[in-house]
């Protein structure tokens, strides 16, 4: 309850706060919601440590059970009703909605700053990618098939079919997915007129 997140520092310097993507640093009351008490005005993404990229439910790879068919996908301090399982990847709705926020701020009457925080999903577990991103290569195992429900939708991944999973293939496409969209990114800063005055910091833990 007492710890200050950077966005509490940076909305009291002044700045409009946002985050994007993965929040997992607690969510057991209300008041630890990022739009809540942590300093965010603006929140979109999802509260626990993984989810499905292409229903929001969540990933039994992290202590939940897919079958339970719960749903972590959140709006500022709400559910996000309506919007999982739209057979959209999850990250390009988080890379829209970064878009969207970049040019809400371009286009803002305030002098005020912006502070954003874009954590992605990718390329965390379950290996999941859009069936026309995933590259093929060779010396790959399929030791992952028993943990990831499907790769993309219409996946085969029915008793018997374990070796259609290409684990290594998988995340090394996850990893040049996820460059792709921080150039877009970068590249909507730069058309924005943004990217002079901004400072960008990527960082992996």
């Amino acid at each position: 309850e007492n710890m200050t997140t950077i966005a509490v520092k940076m909305k009291q310097g002044g700045y409009h706060t946002h985050m994007v993507g993965k929040y997992d640093i607690g969510y057991e009351s209300y008041q630890k919601l990022p739009t809540v008490g942590r300093g965010f005005d603006t929140f979109y993404g999802y509260l626990n440590g993984a989810n499905d990229y292409w229903t929001e439910a969540m990933n039994n790879d992290c202590y939940f059970d897919y079958h339970l068919n719960l749903v972590d996908f959140w709006s500022d301090g709400q559910p996000a009703y309506g919007q999982n399982n739209s057979g959209v990847y999850e990250e390009y709705l988080f890379q829209q909605r970064v878009n969207e926020l970049l040019v809400d701020e371009s286009n803002s009457d305030s002098d005020a700053p912006f502070f954003l925080i874009y954590t992605p999903h990718l390329v965390h577990s379950p290996l999941q990618i859009p069936k026309e991103e995933l590259m093929l290569f060779d010396d790959d195992e399929s030791t992952c098939a028993d943990r990831d429900s499907q790769v993309y939708p219409g996946f085969n991944n029915t008793q018997g079919n374990a070796a259609n999973y290409r684990c290594r293939s998988i995340e090394e496409s996850m990893v040049t997915l996820l460059d792709k969209i921080v150039g877009n990114i970068t590249q909507t800063l730069q058309d924005l007129d943004l990217w002079d005055n901004t400072l960008v910091i990527f960082s992996s833990d």
